[in-house]
């Protein structure tokens, strides 16, 4: 049975605390009134009825007797650590619910955890609400009346839902025998859609649905807060989008994760790419599981992986079991990665590719430029989020034609000296078109970092954790410095040795060295050993473009070691389309601060597969070989036990970037190999992982780096460490990180190794992790308001409020993940207008602080302001932080203004047509 309203029991109404007093702007805004207040221009509240209500665990109607700004009532009932559906007692449900969330988790780095008051000994409020946390709704009531408290005047609610992950939620009979439906979507959306109005109605004192520009305008100057009724599903029909259109929808967003009926969307996910496979069938019944049709190009920096499709259990039970790569004849097929290299493995050099990331081929369909015009037409909203680069050409050519604007309501902007990380970030040319024609933007808060790394550790077995018994706990502890990890106990291997070639030294060769064991051959029959050198354009700090990759064969020597050697200059493809193997090229010199990175792989010649049988290695290095003849090592490792080539890496750290000593959080991620890590259950507190950062002042070479020490509300790891789980639901292959404010006095450039300790009551268990890596990190929400302020003055010379938020909350978008401490006294002031007196939110008497949740629950936008206001850090001084704000403040006004433009109430500014 499924259930009306998971997570929330049956209540009456919370109590309305009424409107707060009306205050108009002094200032005016390009010589007219303006209303107050700030926008968010994509929200979910009622995400929990989406996924047939499977996923999203919690309400925003959870009812309490008083409706607080400052207090945010726990989940009631909490929710089961194996699901979020209430009908769960076939093992098979909860079987499919686990991989599910589980897989979702790890589009966060974060693990679901218990939530609530399970047992008396499992109550982790500790671990939700979590800014990367993507499955507890993040919109109750008291958070939603802490957002409006705190100057939010107009709230984009939409819609959104996923057949195929509804369906790998219920377990049976899939993938063999599932069949997407074209009623699923619009049943949905009318469901969300009738929730959203029954949370407004609830509350009418202080918000309402508008249904206009002029409603919407009407609804603030009475000092409520304007809430727009918005569509964002992946499969409806055209037909079904104005059916929407008449149930009082304003603001559309034609193409969302898929390729559907409308068009082409941003190709930027693995699971997407499954998604749009699955629903392809009902697009074109005679055409299955088509995968996104992509083009290579020098404009966009993320590259699809190979696409995963579900595995069914063996015969006579066609079940969900797995979900699994594509064969790989068929990946090739679809041209996504550059296949050259399994052509010529004879060859001592194999090939590289420079700047090519992947867009979607396809644009707008006819249906969907039919029904963007007729949107448009109707005075409808009409958003380019999530679309392709082709289909926001085509979005942008039908807006010039009827003369009305777009908006880009989540996401982000790419700068105008280079590529785009994704399609999901919108291409900067497009983004000044749709400025210049009357649109608006809504920022993403998910967070930049500008991380840089201080070490990473990777080799086949990092670490294993052996499980001690004292007493009812579990202990094991060990540690890993910046080395090669050569012990499962508490010792210290020797460090790595890095050193930081200088810029300007120029390359003849770059040598990889490896020394195997006896006995052992760089080359067997069934599989050869490569390197592949990662490096950034000349000019370019790593990561922050695509990467040319260089590959090359190791060969053995005489003292029977291996080495593979590339020499300059090398051979590039450098221009947009496919890279075959035919494609011209172009000769680029390197120097040796142009190196970020060596991996050790395998592949199988029968098969150009990647990894073959893993080779163990004792000993690996990298060197430069300048043209006088110089050896410049890079990076040298070794450890005991060895390690292998299956998926080994020396990182090179060329250059330090001189804001290091400035940044004062670091981001610790570890990875498991496996078995799993169980969480918490009825029986058993299960398993934590806990986290220790060590620091070196002194001499970074020894082993003699001290634990870091941290005051932290969390005592579940004990005093001095960090809990990276939760007691989650660890899986298999899992990358899981976490956040860090470091004490005063520490530089992130102190942080020399990592203390890792097991603890709990489950069954004795093994956990091994091959990859642990720190970086260090900046304010994320210091970030974001220097990135919104350039973006402002790039595409609206400016203009204030022409951006708003964009936040995606409830959309399966992550948070800001954390940030430095947020005000206890919060109160915001913008042209003679202020909020009124905030205290720290809190859950079951637990404050809720940014910089130990981050953007946990949508209140908190207010706490975000507030840290912006203060502007704490470096990277965002107070005339910025000013601008933001004041901006922030008119982006209400700006919202309506812009509406006006749609509907032809207002004029919209003539931009060029495109050519035929």
């Amino acid at each position: 049975m499924v259930l009306s309203l998971v997570g929330c029991a049956d209540h009456q109404p919370s109590p309305d605390p009424g409107a707060l007093p009306v205050c108009t702007p002094t200032e005016m805004l390009d010589g007219e009134p303006a209303v107050w207040g700030w926008a968010d221009l994509h929200t979910h509240p009622a995400t929990e009825l989406a996924f047939e209500e499977r996923l999203i665990w919690g309400s925003a109607l959870q009812h309490v007797d008083v409706i607080s700004p400052n207090v945010l009532p726990a989940i009631d009932p909490p929710c089961s650590v194996e699901t979020h559906h209430r009908d769960s007692s076939s093992p098979l449900d909860r079987t499919a619910h686990s991989q599910i969330m589980a897989l979702l988790n790890q589009q966060a780095q974060y693990l679901h955890a218990p939530i609530g008051t399970i047992t008396p000994r499992a109550a982790h409020l500790s671990a939700w609400p979590n800014g990367r946390d993507v499955l507890h709704q993040e919109m109750q009531l008291s958070s939603l009346r802490r957002a409006y408290e705190g100057g939010q005047r107009v709230l984009f609610a939409s819609t959104t839902d996923s057949q195929v992950l509804a369906q790998l939620l219920k377990g049976p009979l899939f993938p063999d025998l599932f069949l997407p439906t074209s009623t699923y979507d619009e049943d949905s959306a009318i469901r969300q859609l009738d929730r959203i109005r029954e949370m407004v109605s609830e509350q009418s004192h202080w918000m309402e649905i508008a249904d206009s520009p002029a409603s919407a305008r009407r609804i603030i100057e009475a000092g409520r807060m304007a809430v727009i009724l918005s569509l964002e599903m992946d499969s409806l029909s055209s037909a079904a989008v104005l059916r929407m259109i008449d149930r009082g929808v304003r603001h559309v967003i034609p193409v969302h994760l898929i390729d559907n009926a409308q068009g082409g969307t941003a190709a930027n996910g693995d699971i997407f790419d499954s998604e749009s496979a699955y629903m392809s069938e009902l697009f074109d019944p005679n055409q299955r599981l088509r995968f996104f049709e992509v083009e290579r190009t020098p404009s966009i920096l993320f590259q699809l992986p190979r696409p995963i499709l579900g595995a069914s259990g063996p015969a006579p039970l066609p079940i969900y079991a797995d979900l699994q790569p594509i064969p790989y004849d068929w990946y090739q097929r679809l041209a996504y990665e550059d296949t050259c290299m399994c052509s010529a493995l004879s060859a001592p050099t194999l090939h590289a590719w420079d700047d090519m990331g992947h867009a979607n081929r396809r644009g707008l369909s006819a249906d969907g430029r039919a029904l963007v015009r007729t949107l448009l037409e109707r005075g409808v909203m009409v958003d380019v989020s999530h679309m392709g680069v082709h289909s926001t050409e085509d979005a942008l050519c039908i807006a010039a034609e009827v003369n009305r604007p777009l908006l880009a309501s989540h996401g982000g902007v790419g700068a105008a000296t280079g590529p785009i990380g994704s399609e999901r970030e919108l291409d900067h040319g497009q983004a000044v078109r749709l400025a210049n024609g009357g649109g608006i933007l809504g920022l993403g808060t998910g967070g930049e970092f500008h991380e840089q790394t201080l070490f990473t550790q990777s080799a086949g077995t990092l670490v294993t954790l052996h499980t001690v018994r004292h007493g009812p706990r579990v202990v094991s502890e060990a540690c890993v410095e910046s080395t090669w990890f050569g012990a499962s106990d508490a010792s210290c291997a020797r460090p790595l040795a890095i050193t930081s070639p200088r810029d300007g030294i120029p390359i003849e060769h770059i040598e990889v060295r490896v020394t195997a064991p006896t006995g052992s051959r760089c080359t067997t029959s069934t599989a050869r050993w490569f390197a592949q050198i990662s490096l950034t354009r000349p000019g370019r700090p790593c990561g922050t473009s695509v990467p040319t990759t260089v590959q090359a064969l190791f060969a053995a020597q005489a003292d029977g070691s291996c080495v593979a050697r590339v020499a300059m200059p090398v051979a590039v493809i450098d221009a947009a389309g496919p890279p075959l193997c035919s494609s011209a090229t172009v000769d680029r010199h390197y120097d040796a601060s142009d190196i970020c990175s060596v991996d050790l792989s395998e592949i199988d010649p029968a098969t150009c597969q990647a990894g073959g049988t893993p080779v163990p290695i004792a000993t690996a290095s990298a060197s430069v070989i300048d043209t006088s003849g110089t050896t410049h090592m890079l990076a040298s490792a070794s450890g005991t036990p060895t390690w292998t080539s299956g998926g080994a890496s020396l990182y090179v750290r060329t250059e330090v970037d001189p804001r290091l000593d400035d940044a004062s959080m670091i981001r610790i991620g570890l990875s498991l190999i496996g078995p799993e890590i169980p969480s918490a259950a009825p029986s058993s507190d299960g398993y934590d992982v806990c986290v220790r950062p060590r620091v070196c002042a002194g001499d970074p070479s020894s082993c003699s780096c001290t634990p870091l020490t941290f005051t932290t509300n969390d005592t579940d790891c004990g005093a001095g460490w960090l809990s990276l789980d939760h007691r989650g639901d660890w899986p298999r292959d899992g990358l899981v990180q976490l956040y860090l404010t470091l004490p005063s006095g520490v530089r992130a450039g102190e942080i020399c190794g990592l203390d890792l300790a097991l603890l709990g009551d489950g069954p004795p268990i093994t956990p091994t992790f091959d990859v642990a890596t720190i970086e260090s990190i900046h304010d994320p929400i210091s970030l974001w308001a220097a990135g919104y302020d350039a973006i402002e003055q790039d595409l609206f010379a400016g203009e204030p409020g022409r951006i708003a938020f964009g936040t995606d909350m409830n959309g399966l978008a992550t948070q800001f993940a954390t940030a430095f401490s947020s005000p206890t006294d919060v109160m915001l002031a913008a042209h003679g207008c202020a909020t009124p007196h905030l205290t720290q939110m809190s859950v079951d008497r637990q404050p809720l602080r940014l910089e130990d949740r981050g953007l946990g629950t949508y209140g908190m936008l207010t706490d975000v302001l507030a840290t912006i206001d203060a502007h704490p850090t470096p990277d965002l001084d107070a005339a910025t932080a000013r601008r933001v704000i004041d901006s922030m403040f008119f982006s209400a006004e700006q919202v309506l203004r812009f509406w006006e433009r749609v509907q032809g109430s207002r004029p919209t500014p003539p931009t060029p047509r495109c050519s035929p």
